[in-house]
């Protein structure tokens, strides 16, 4: 398998929802319907305390209405920490996307391995038969504490374009069916264990957590029904509506 291979197969994103539904007994639903315009900010329930699991970990906040459509999401980032414990291909990344992570999806990325050394911009989508994880190797290199906006957005019927710093790094990707836009926006911390115990450690601060709504010209906040979810060995404090930090304990 190659590196690119590996890459791609190790990042490859699942939606909270499906998470969710799959494992749910290793996620902690923190609090429903937080993030709405007058949210109270302040530290939610500490999920921390229960074991760690392999495999993927979220700390975020997904709309989880299925019926909903957005034309976008977008966040700006920064790392809050040092980043340590990760081997081989593991990874901590900061993610905002939308849609199915089993279906259709498409998300981009500002994620770090080997323990922080390298910090990589990267795109991903899903489709019937094309899943792709793209490194975007010709962004400047970028260092903790540093802001960038991470965005997705429907520019064109079933187009979707990849923006960082308000800038469009790739060319659209069609999705299909997806031309009233897609449902799930998500904007979390995403993180593999792929050994015991699960020793990642690193964080990361989002602001100014917009989406899309189909069919709107300005951006907003999640749906007061969003949840903001944490998994076993990661936390989440709530700041305000648009912003929020997420962290290994």
């Amino acid at each position: 398998m190659s590196w690119t291979q590996s890459l791609r197969k190790t990042f490859r994103v699942l939606s909270l929802r499906r998470v969710i539904e799959v494992g749910a007994m290793t996620m902690v639903v923190i609090t429903p319907g937080c993030t709405g315009e007058g949210s109270p900010a302040g530290e939610m329930a500490d999920p921390t305390r229960l074991a760690c699991g392999a495999g993927k970990s979220f700390a975020g906040i997904e709309d989880v209405a299925p019926q909903g459509r957005f034309d976008g999401v977008s966040a700006t980032v920064a790392a809050t920490r040092s980043f340590a414990g990760l081997v081989d291909q593991e990874h901590v990344s900061a993610v905002a996307g939308v849609g199915d992570g089993t279906r259709l999806y498409i998300a981009v990325s500002l994620g770090t391995f080997v323990n922080g050394r390298r910090l990589v911009f990267a795109y991903e989508y899903g489709k019937p038969g094309d899943f792709a994880y793209l490194p975007l190797t010709l962004i400047r290199p970028i260092s903790p504490g540093s802001e960038h906006s991470l965005a997705v957005r429907r520019v064109q019927g079933a187009s979707w374009a990849v923006e960082i710093d308000g800038q469009r790094v790739a060319q659209p990707v069609a999705l299909p069916q997806s031309g009233k836009g897609l449902p799930y926006p998500h904007v979390f911390l995403s993180s593999t264990n792929q050994g015991v115990p699960c020793d990642n450690e690193g964080g990361f601060v989002f602001s100014q957590v917009s989406v899309l709504r189909h069919g709107k010209h300005s951006w907003g906040t999640f749906p007061r029904r969003s949840q903001v979810r944490a998994s076993p060995g990661y936390r989440i404090r709530l700041i305000s509506s648009r912003r929020f930090s997420a962290e290994s304990d």
